[in-house]
């Protein structure tokens, strides 16, 4: 939809012919088209009783012909930040040119076809771009030779960006926003360390805001595709410390749900022997067992729903794809003692088997389709927005346990 009529728009309707026609001949014919866009019949007439300029565009018809091509070259050009200048022909100043001698014949066939040209090289997407765009919509239509189809395909493209960049913005901030509320229990999913928390995770909280500003201003269409598999790709910004992996672990058993959520208690009995199934562990540490511990518990209703979630998403990553299935964690020999201040049930000096979040660097597997891989456009593309949800849940239940039941959290040192 056209917009109102820029002032100095109407204010050049006030001048006489002549000298809009010396304004004209001073312009570049981009600036001359830019005029035209905004569908005066004034300026139109004037470039039509221009000496030259009426001999490039000729008649009416002429110059709706090239504004048609001319308004989507500049659409697409403003929305990358490309300069309109970047055809030659578009850069005519015919007060110049006409000294020169320089012929007109053909020359709005000429720029029609540079238009299209430069237009179809921006829609022109590889698949792995096209990908990352459809992550927030459905396939876009197939490039084909028609203007209708030019017009139609970049709509898409350009909505589908949009809707990525404030989808991908949003997880940026939705990060932050969590590491802001639990920074004792959340660190950066490719840190390493288990021991004490980082006393100041602001400058990383900002560094997830600052990338989510940069997400809202990206507009680049086409992204060098990345060769080798990128490790942990599949996983969001943030993930718990494995201690509280071990508190939720042992919590659950000795406080069983009694709230509506009672399909939990079933589920978290047997997650040893799904366990077992999923990961190829044959042992498990003496915290966690298969069997219900202590009485039932009326949880508060906001924690029961959480507990809900957390459980449903315990085992395995949210990737948005069947085909591409990740657990969540595993069953790995303690690298050394685990110490249980009061009430878990650990044995102090005991070699066992704990439960860590997995944080798997490994390449995906060659059969897996290119749609379901990430990493040719590594974490451009905006994670499953459950994976999330589970975070938050996650971080509010074990916060809420450690509050409610007074268990200290299990740490790992060396022995």
């Amino acid at each position: 939809m056209q917009g109102p009529t820029p002032a100095f728009v109407t204010k050049l309707q006030r001048l006489p012919p002549e000298i809009v026609h010396q304004i004209l001949g001073c312009l570049p014919l981009y600036k001359v088209l830019n005029l035209l866009a905004h569908r005066t019949p004034y300026v139109a007439n004037c470039v039509l009783t221009h000496p030259q300029l009426k001999e490039v565009f000729q008649s009416l018809w002429g110059i709706t012909q090239v504004l048609d091509c001319f308004v989507l070259f500049r659409d697409i050009r403003n929305f990358c930040r490309q300069p309109l200048n970047h055809i030659p022909v578009l850069t005519l100043h015919y007060s110049r040119e006409a000294r020169m001698n320089v012929p007109y014949s053909d020359l709005r066939d000429k720029l029609i076809d540079d238009m299209i040209d430069d237009i179809r090289d921006h829609l022109r997407l590889e698949l792995h771009d096209i990908d990352l765009l459809r992550s927030s919509t459905d396939y876009p239509p197939p490039l084909d030779i028609t203007f209708e189809n030019h017009v139609n395909r970049w709509l898409w493209i350009k909505r589908a960006k949009e809707r990525m960049n404030a989808s991908k913005a949003a997880q940026w901030n939705k990060a932050a926003d969590l590491l802001t509320s639990y920074p004792t229990l959340l660190k950066k999913t490719h840190d390493p360390s288990q021991g004490e928390p980082r006393r100041n995770t602001a400058h990383i909280t900002n560094r997830f805001r600052g990338n989510a500003k940069r997400c809202l201003n990206d507009r680049r269409l086409v992204h060098p595709r990345n060769r080798p598999c990128v490790p942990g790709v599949d996983l969001i910004e943030l993930v718990p410390y494995d201690r509280y992996l071990r508190l939720f672990l042992n919590t659950l058993p000795k406080h069983p749900p009694a709230n509506d959520v009672d399909t939990l208690t079933s589920s978290f009995c047997n997650v040893n022997i799904n366990l077992i199934e999923a990961f190829g562990t044959s042992s498990r540490n003496n915290g966690t067992t298969n069997q219900v511990q202590g009485e039932s518990y009326n949880y508060p209703p906001n924690i029961a729903s959480s507990l809900q979630t957390a459980m449903d998403g315990l085992f395995y990553v949210y990737t948005g794809s069947t085909e591409l299935v990740i657990p969540r964690f595993r069953w790995t020999a303690a690298k050394g003692r685990w110490i249980a201040a009061r009430g878990p049930g650990f044995d102090d000096g005991g070699k066992v088997e704990v439960p860590k979040f997995c944080i798997d660097l490994k390449p995906h597997r060659w059969s897996l389709p290119e749609e379901f891989h990430r990493c040719p456009v590594k974490k451009r593309k905006p994670f499953d927005e459950r994976e999330y949800r589970w975070l938050e849940a996650f971080a509010k239940v074990v916060t809420w346990m450690q509050e409610e039941f007074g268990f200290e959290v299990l740490e790992e040192v060396d022995s």
